[in-house]
């Protein structure tokens, strides 16, 4: 199954079947679908517009996916899914996922190669985006503890 991203920016797929899709940019978007869907689902197929290291931790955190396809993806975020048993297929490949203006690395990107324990990685992304982890059904094991 090939994504459609004409239709939405991220879906989560179950057995090839559409559980949930979304629009928006950012990392916001991935974080309400994967708090609305863990504990209900697993061995899922996540399509992301945009993959990079920030979105590649949350994903791998989640739980709920065993593959992605993107399409554009850090070659760091297609390493670190890898490393841990998440299939990743990309359109594009890069070296870095870049801000909006593409000056820079994108804010997030920066955030999760601090290399902070994930739950202070998920509380820090959380912070830099001016979320409240009470206002999300969170409940990735690293910050439910």
């Amino acid at each position: 199954m090939k994504p459609d991203f004409s239709l939405y920016d991220l879906a989560l797929l179950k057995d090839d079947k559409l559980i949930t899709s979304s629009r928006g940019r950012g990392l916001k978007p991935l974080l309400i679908l994967l708090g609305d869907q863990i504990g209900q689902q697993t061995d899922c197929l996540l399509f992301d517009k945009i993959v990079g290291l920030a979105g590649a931790r949350l994903i791998a955190m989640s739980g709920l996916v065993t593959r992605v396809q993107a399409k554009c993806a850090s070659s760091r975020a297609m390493a670190h899914l890898q490393a841990q048993g998440i299939d990743i297929q990309s359109e594009i490949v890069v070296d870095q996922i870049n801000n909006r203006e593409g000056t820079d690395s994108c804010p997030m990107e920066k955030i999760a190669l601090a290399n902070k324990p994930n739950n202070q990685f998920v509380l820090s992304i959380l912070e830099a985006l001016g979320l409240n982890p009470a206002d999300y059904r969170l409940v990735f094991k690293e910050i439910a503890r």
